[in-house]
């Protein structure tokens, strides 16, 4: 069999695996971007890596109800492209072995039946840019839902001797930790071996000063 009449199944999954991934990735990474940014941070000290953005893109995509829907369509033509890549290769396949075209016949007369992936690529197009545009605004929604917490917490970090500083962890990566302080309405990024403590209740030292 020459090269021309070979099947290229892993390629063409390889190919949709890839794209998968990529989406998946940029659609986690654009999430944390907007969610940090709300605090003020920058990106690159806390940059998530692959494994962790494909990780925060399939939560964002599948186990968000309005998302999920915008994903599973999109994938949906991602999957009807793969199969029509695998179609056209079957296709040529077929026509250039005669001895399936001698005793399958039946399978000729299906490839035959060609539909165009084209507005299928445009709907990929328009749904993933719903869902980067979705991204955005939830991104943003839960950075100023942790900023309003109700729920105090309270960190404890060695910095010129011991400070504590009561409101919410924004993050903990790559041995920082990014807390949004509620009185100075500001986000503190912290070396983790300068932290001491983190109490999910507030700071007792605060608490003793409020009694009296």
């Amino acid at each position: 069999m020459s090269k021309n009449q070979e099947l290229h199944p892993f390629r063409d999954l390889t190919f949709f695996v890839s794209t998968v991934m990529a989406i998946l990735f940029s659609i986690g990474f654009i999430y944390e971007t907007v969610y940090l940014e709300e605090f003020g941070l920058n990106n690159s000290e806390l940059a998530p890596d692959p494994t962790t953005a494909i990780v925060f893109g399939f939560r964002y995509a599948f186990l968000n109800s309005y998302s999920a829907i915008l994903s599973i369509s999109m994938y949906g033509s991602l999957l009807f492209i793969f199969f029509s890549t695998l179609q056209s290769d079957f296709s040529k396949f077929v026509k250039s072995n005669s001895f399936v075209q001698k005793h399958l016949k039946g399978i000729e007369t299906f490839l035959k039946k060609d539909v165009s992936p084209i507005p299928f690529y445009l709907g990929v197009i328009f749904l993933l840019t719903l869902i980067i545009l979705h991204a955005l605004f939830e991104g943003k929604k839960l950075g100023q839902k942790i900023k309003d917490e109700e729920r105090i917490e309270c960190i404890t970090f060695s910095k010129n001797g011991l400070e504590s500083i009561e409101g919410n962890v924004v993050r903990i990566r790559d041995n920082l930790v990014a807390f949004w302080e509620i009185e100075s309405n500001q986000a503190f990024l912290l070396p983790q071996r300068q932290v001491v403590d983190i109490m999910y209740k507030s700071c007792p030292n605060k608490q003793l000063k409020q009694d009296k």
